[in-house]
């Protein structure tokens, strides 16, 4: 009988070639310089949300479009862009506890950044990280 357990999804990506969408408690989405390229990096976008899906998309448009949402640096000479949607998300009833990653997020083929709303997970923050450092983390779920 073998004990081993391979792990067969090998390295992460290099930072800059991950894809990578984030969304806060207060409503702010953050893009990784990434995803904004993807986009073809828009000044501005306009959020939709299709019920059914539970799905964001989220698509570039000019800043004079109307219903508009700004793209803002996360800081200055930040390849990250913030879209504060909290008028969106409240419309919506888009609600995270904490910071939230999307798992697979995609641009499809009408350049529609498409965040999944059931396929997310808790985002690792700096405090979290503190906590696990000091609370033992290794064999996590493994029954002893």
């Amino acid at each position: 009988m073998n004990r081993w357990e391979v792990f067969e999804e090998g390295e992460n990506k290099p930072f800059a070639e991950r894809v990578h969408v984030t969304l806060n408690r207060r409503h702010k989405f953050c893009l990784n310089g990434r995803v904004h390229e993807m986009m073809g990096r828009p000044e501005a976008v306009v959020l939709m949300f299709d019920w059914r899906e539970r799905t964001i998309g989220i698509r570039p448009a000019s800043p004079a479009d109307k219903g508009t949402f700004r793209l803002h640096p996360l800081e200055r000479g930040s390849r990250h862009r913030i879209i504060r949607g909290a008028p969106f998300c409240g419309h919506f009833e888009i609600r995270v506890s904490a910071t939230t990653v999307f798992l697979d997020p995609r641009v499809d083929g009408d350049g529609v950044l498409l965040l999944d709303l059931k396929a997310t997970t808790p985002a690792r923050t700096k405090a979290t990280r503190g906590r696990q450092r000091g609370g033992g983390t290794a064999g996590r779920g493994v029954a002893r």
